[in-house]
């Protein structure tokens, strides 16, 4: 018979005594009972919670197998991974070891302009500032400054002659003197000329003597236009860079 079934009679036959009439002989019948339903209760709750404890138990139990399978499986991934981590870890090491023995040849950074010489003449009247701005612009940049004054002058005292003067250079020698100081730079230098040429004509026999070209008037405009002309080479570029002419007013020099 069953633990709730035999709770079911028991309490069954308590309430049947207690409804009898004390004094009527049957209260030993009626301890009993109570006594028997008092102990299945006890032994009801120690079931239930051993049953509760017994859960319980199960439950950390197979806490326990789930902590230690996924502990296991991720040993087992971490020895899949652990020689290709320590195959890189190694090659790192042999690439550094290579560069600090044999370091790779660095490029050198391209400037951002190209390099050419810087090839210029600065014009204008006496006193219009041209010596003072090349001097500022000499000492910014290091640019080689040819004075035509200063050489002139220098070339007069070379001659040791009181009869010559500025006036007695022809074009063509205050040309082969700015060519002389030209020449006696370092290669690759940039220069300025400060105050030459003069004239055009002093400009064209510069040009010339520095390797340039000039175009010369064509002789042949009154002719006949030609149907087939001959095409002509293009020019090459100009030998000065830069022709500055400080233009002021003779109030202002």
């Amino acid at each position: 018979m069953s633990s709730d079934r035999l709770f079911r009679d028991a309490f069954r036959g308590g309430i049947k005594q207690c409804c009898k009439v004390p004094g009527s002989g049957n209260e030993s019948s009626f301890q009993f009972n109570t006594k028997y339903i008092q102990g299945i209760r006890h032994r009801l709750d120690e079931e239930a919670v051993a049953s509760e404890r017994r859960e319980k138990h199960t439950s950390n139990f197979l806490v326990q197998q789930l902590k230690a399978l996924e502990t296991r499986q991720e040993a087992q991934r971490d020895e899949l991974i652990t020689p290709q981590r320590h195959t890189d870890c190694i090659e790192h090491i042999v690439q550094k070891l290579k560069e600090i023995v044999s370091p790779p040849a660095v490029e050198p950074t391209p400037p951002l302009l190209p390099n050419f010489t810087f090839k210029a003449c600065v014009l204008g009247k006496c006193f219009s500032g041209k010596t003072t701005c090349l001097v500022k612009i000499a000492e910014e940049l290091g640019i080689c400054i040819l004075s035509a004054e200063t050489l002139i002058e220098e070339a007069l005292k070379a001659y040791k002659s009181e009869e010559l003067c500025k006036s007695s250079f022809t074009n063509a020698q205050l040309v082969d003197v700015m060519v002389r100081a030209i020449s006696q730079l370092p290669a690759q230098s940039d220069w300025i000329l400060d105050g030459f040429p003069y004239n055009i004509i002093q400009a064209d026999l510069l040009e010339k003597a520095l390797g340039g070209s000039v175009d010369e008037e064509d002789e042949t405009a009154d002719l006949a236009e030609d149907p087939d002309p001959l095409k002509r080479p293009p020019c090459p570029a100009p030998i000065l860079d830069l022709a500055l002419l400080l233009d002021v007013s003779d109030e202002c020099a």
